[in-house]
């Protein structure tokens, strides 16, 4: 059975926007983590808090399968599946919040999108980090329900109208252990530039994304 057919909060998940990202180590070994208490042991060393909302969220109850390890959360606007294999892979189904915030319209905030690619490739560094994504990692970031969806900024930054003609945008690359712990800020710009030209935003401001990752970083937004 399809993971997506066997976890009914998923099905919510997929009624609106969502990111599905999935990070696993190029070299396959079924038991790299010993045991499940390590696998959660992992989880929660390597989480990131810079925004409101822990990444990947903990609050909810952990759970152990026959070889992995997962929680949900489902407290709008924030509905979140993650799972933790043995092997080293996460994969997690979060719905886009802007179809929460503003259920009337179809929109990506620019912000928000910073925010949540910047802490992905930190917590994919902070896996590397625990020498769990080794030789090296691959990394996929996987929009959906983009077709027809509205880039908008809370700053009043944007000077037109940019929409997704797709819908579905993928990001994936493969990044050595040094390299992802030493440009994790760098290469989460490139992968939330890249989301934004699927908008046919085709010169994203680098550097104002750069200024919104750094309040992040910072804790200022």
């Amino acid at each position: 059975m399809a993971i997506a057919e066997a976890i009914p909060i998923l099905h919510k998940i997929h009624s609106t926007g969502y990111w599905q990202i999935n990070i696993w180590p190029t070299g396959f070994d079924a038991n790299r983590i010993h045991d499940l208490s390590s696998c959660e042991e992992i989880i929660r060393a390597c989480k990131v808090s810079l925004d409101a909302v822990e990444y990947p969220f903990l609050g909810g109850n952990i759970v152990n399968g026959q070889d992995w390890i997962e929680s949900e959360e489902d407290s709008k606007p924030h509905v979140e599946f993650w799972r933790f294999y043995q092997s080293g892979q996460f994969v997690q189904h979060l719905s886009v919040r802007e179809d929460y915030w503003s259920p009337e319209r179809k929109t990506l905030r620019v912000q928000a999108t910073v925010h949540i690619l910047t802490q992905v490739y930190e917590f994919a560094a902070r896996l590397a980090e625990q020498h769990v994504l080794t030789p090296a990692a691959q990394i996929s970031v996987t929009l959906c329900g983009t077709q027809g969806r509205v880039l908008e900024t809370i700053t009043g930054r944007l000077s037109g109208t940019y929409a997704a003609g797709i819908d579905t945008i993928t990001h994936e690359d493969i990044y050595s252990q040094q390299d992802l712990i030493a440009s994790r800020n760098e290469i989460a710009l490139k992968a939330t530039m890249f989301v934004f030209e699927r908008f046919n935003w085709k010169n994203p401001p680098e550097q104002l994304l750069r200024e919104d990752q750094r309040r992040l970083l910072e804790r200022r937004f």
